[in-house]
């Protein structure tokens, strides 16, 4: 679903960011790595210690950080707040135009 001139803007904006980030519980982390080498692997776990809910998404895992881990976004059978993406940009990468569909649909991503 592409945006309209400047509607992404918003999900730049600082306080937009904020708000967001305050009210999300429930976190699907893509790309979520189960090695501890990885920035993904990190960053989950630092939202884990902070009493987040996360969710992987690796088809390549069954089970990361104790959580079970979903093939897609499309497969969570429960709502989530926000997406975090972790993919390496490749050409032909779907990963922005998922995230701002996402960002702007305002919802349910189950």
């Amino acid at each position: 679903m592409p945006f309209r001139d400047g509607e992404a803007d918003q999900f730049a904006d600082p306080d937009t960011i904020c708000k967001i980030l305050g009210y999300a519980r429930t976190i699907a982390v893509v790309g979520l790595s189960p090695s501890p080498a990885r920035p993904s692997h990190g960053v989950a776990c630092y939202l884990q210690a902070q009493g987040l809910t996360i969710v992987p998404v690796n088809p390549n895992a069954d089970l990361v950080l104790g959580e079970r881990s979903y093939r897609s976004v499309g497969n969570i059978p429960f709502d989530v707040d926000l997406v975090d993406v972790f993919r390496r940009p490749s050409p032909g990468s779907s990963s922005r135009r998922f995230g701002l569909a996402c960002a702007g649909s305002g919802s349910s991503l189950a």
